[in-house]
C-alpha cells in the first residue's frame, strides 16, 4: 500500500541517481558474484549541510538513543518508527498515529516510500535522496 500515491512524482528526477558503489556498501558473494548494497541516504531539511547514510536493513527511528536515527523532537517518542528495506523496496513502519508523515499525509501503520519523498517525524523532516539498490558484480577473469 502507499500512503501517498496522488502525490506528484515529478520533483524526484532533481534528485540525481548515485552510482552503486558508494561508501557503507554491504557486499556479499554467492557462485563468485559479488551482490553489494548501497545505503539509504537521508538528507535533513533543517538546514543541516550532511546528508545521513544508513547501511543496514533496518532504521529504528525516535529520541532514544538506542535509535540509529536519534532525533530530539518534542513530538518524537522514544521509539517512534522504523524504517525497513526488503526485497527491493522500502517501508516506513510507524509506531505512533498523527506523528509520521510522508509528503504530508499522516501515516497511521505503515507504507511504502521512494526517493524524492519528504519523511517527517515530529516537526523534524527529511529528504529521501537515495534508496538501497542491489549491484552485481561478475568475477574478473
Amino acid at each position: 500500500m502507499r500512503c501517498s500515491a496522488s502525490v506528484s512524482r515529478a520533483r524526484t528526477d532533481e534528485v540525481p541517481s548515485r552510482p552503486c558503489r558508494r561508501p557503507g556498501h554491504r557486499e556479499q558473494s554467492w557462485l563468485g558474484r559479488t551482490l553489494s548494497l548501497a545505503p539509504l541516504v537521508l538528507r535533513p531539511l533543517n538546514g543541516a549541510p550532511n546528508a545521513l547514510t544508513f547501511a543496514q536493513k533496518s532504521i529504528r527511528v525516535g529520541a532514544d538513543e538506542r535509535n540509529e536515527l536519534v532525533i530530539a523532537d518534542l513530538l518524537v517518542a522514544s521509539f517512534h518508527a522504523l524504517i525497513l528495506y526488503q526485497d527491493g523496496l522500502v517501508r516506513l513502519v510507524a509506531y505512533t498515529d498523527g506523528e509520521t508523515r510522508v509528503n504530508a499525509q499522516a501515516v497511521t501503520t505503515e507504507c511504502y516510500v521512494f526517493r524524492g519523498d519528504r519523511l517527517t517525524f515530529g516537526r523534524t523532516e527529511y529528504l529521501l535522496l537515495d534508496v538501497p539498490k542491489p549491484c552485481w558484480s561478475l568475477p574478473a577473469h
